[in-house]
């Protein structure tokens, strides 16, 4: 098995955390809170710190082992092994010492699911933008309806039809951290689905790569000025204006200063017609990119008062960054 040299303090943390279920079981049994189905497990009663951090150890470290893990068959069967072992010990001490543990149990899929969204997020290459769509859209719904058993949970507690109430509510502290972070895995890994154009002060990029490079300097300047825009819609004079900005004493045609969009004719401007072929550059680019166009209005006369349209496509979003 390949697996990533260097300590990773966000896989760590993630293991840690997934290796609690048994451990915080194992502590409350042993603390006794309720007269109500007493744990009478004399390993659990007497040695039940002990255990617990054995639990925690043993756990942990198989899930951190579980996430340097390089290539996604080693992971499977070592997943595999590691979630069996998990599973049955956890049944195990649930048959024969005490049934909280199924509670523990229950826990273990989610905390696995989340090992798998942080995985894939760490190794983008083994999954298709789909794959990540598909994969984020399942966590989301399972945080829905783990989010739904946790208020169902939290009614019993509330309503005092728990009979164990302080031991319920421990357990549930710890799903609803479990359950956000579910949900915050799920969101990253759905956006991983999206197309990315951002922008940077080196640059325009998508999905990390540099679009602005097959485009000129005034190109650049007007693609990146469309992505800012809030509405992303720029009119002729607007663009003229910004691109005097980007390039202080660039030649600009007799004039457009003072150009009226009432009065003048667009086809008969020759600093229009300039920047009429840097958009259809940038229209072109962006759609054999597969990324967005860029719309005229319907009323061609408005082409000088409305300007150019920028639109995304579907699955595409906008991201701004200083770095």
């Amino acid at each position: 098995m390949e697996s990533r040299v260097g300590f990773h303090p966000l896989a760590a943390m993630l293991a840690a955390f997934g290796a609690l279920p048994f451990p915080i079981v194992t502590l409350v049994l042993g603390a006794g809170y309720s007269s109500v189905d007493p744990c009478v497990s004399s390993l659990v009663l007497d040695h039940g710190p002990p255990l617990a951090l054995t639990a925690f150890i043993i756990a942990g470290a198989a899930y951190y082992a579980l996430l340097l893990i390089d290539r996604p068959w080693p992971l499977a069967l070592a997943g595999a092994l590691v979630t069996g072992a998990i599973i049955t010990a956890t049944a195990y001490f649930g048959v024969h010492h005490h049934r909280d543990y199924f509670s523990a149990l229950f826990m273990n899929p989610i905390v696995l699911f989340c090992l798998l969204l942080y995985w894939f997020q760490a190794h983008p290459v083994y999954l298709s933008k789909p794959g990540f769509k598909a994969l984020g859209i399942a966590g989301l719904c399972l945080f829905l309806l783990y989010g739904l058993w946790i208020m169902m949970m939290g009614y019993a507690i509330s309503t005092r039809t728990e009979p164990r109430p302080l031991e319920a509510i421990l357990y549930n502290s710890y799903n609803v951290v479990l359950d956000f972070i579910l949900m915050v895995l799920s969101r990253t890994v759905y956006l991983r689905s999206l197309r990315t154009l951002e922008l940077k002060p080196g640059g325009v990029f998508l999905d990390g790569a540099p679009v602005d490079a097959v485009l000129g300097e005034q190109e650049t300047s007007v693609l990146r000025a469309l992505i800012a825009e809030p509405e992303r819609r720029l009119a002729c004079a607007r663009l003229q204006a910004l691109l005097d900005e980007a390039k202080p004493g660039r030649h600009r045609p007799e004039g457009c200063a003072d150009c009226s969009p009432k009065d003048a004719k667009a086809t008969l401007c020759s600093g229009y017609r300039g920047l009429y072929n840097r958009i259809f550059a940038i229209k072109r680019l962006l759609e054999f990119l597969e990324v967005g166009t860029i719309l005229a209005p319907e009323n061609k006369f408005e082409i000088l008062s409305v300007g150019w349209k920028l639109v995304l496509f579907e699955g595409v979003r906008v991201k701004s960054s200083n770095k």
